[in-house]
């Protein structure tokens, strides 16, 4: 936001720019807290949806502590998997 970050991605710089992604990119900035929650949030919602077809990327889950050989993430309904 300063200016001083030894690289900053192009992304970041539109992100704080735009009108409409300015004030959650500068609240985020502002507190490592609220990206925190966001960010455990997201990456749940994101891992309940699983990948589908998405050409040469391969599910790890077997290389995660506890993780099992294969998963289908989809086989369940997507409410019982965040538990909603």
């Amino acid at each position: 936001m300063r200016g001083r970050a030894p690289f900053t991605l192009p992304s970041d710089k539109s992100l704080a720019q735009n009108p409409l992604t300015a004030g959650p990119f500068i609240a985020f900035a502002a507190s490592k807290g609220m990206w925190d929650s966001a960010f455990v949030s997201a990456m749940v919602k994101m891992s309940m949806l699983g990948v589908e077809n998405k050409g040469d990327l391969i599910d790890c889950t077997s290389a995660l502590p506890g993780g099992s050989k294969k998963r289908d993430v989809r086989s369940r309904n997507l409410f019982d998997r965040l538990k909603w």
